[in-house]
């Protein structure tokens, strides 16, 4: 049986289907020691959806 799946036009978009169920804790965890700046746009897009503002994200995601 075959299966078609579309795929996501960039990694962007993957990441953030892969990621959507993610607590936002882990979300900010994981961010923080990520080095692909796809994965980070992702989770950033995600956490913003979640209702932080710009602001809060990037003093969440800062590497410490």
């Amino acid at each position: 049986m075959l299966h078609f799946f579309t795929t996501p036009s960039n990694k962007e978009l993957e990441c953030r289907h892969n990621f959507q169920f993610e607590t936002d804790m882990r979300l900010i965890q994981r961010c923080k020691f990520l080095e692909d700046q796809d994965e980070k746009k992702a989770i950033q897009h995600l956490l913003k959806e979640r209702g932080y503002t710009k602001a809060e994200i990037l003093k969440l995601t800062i590497d410490s």
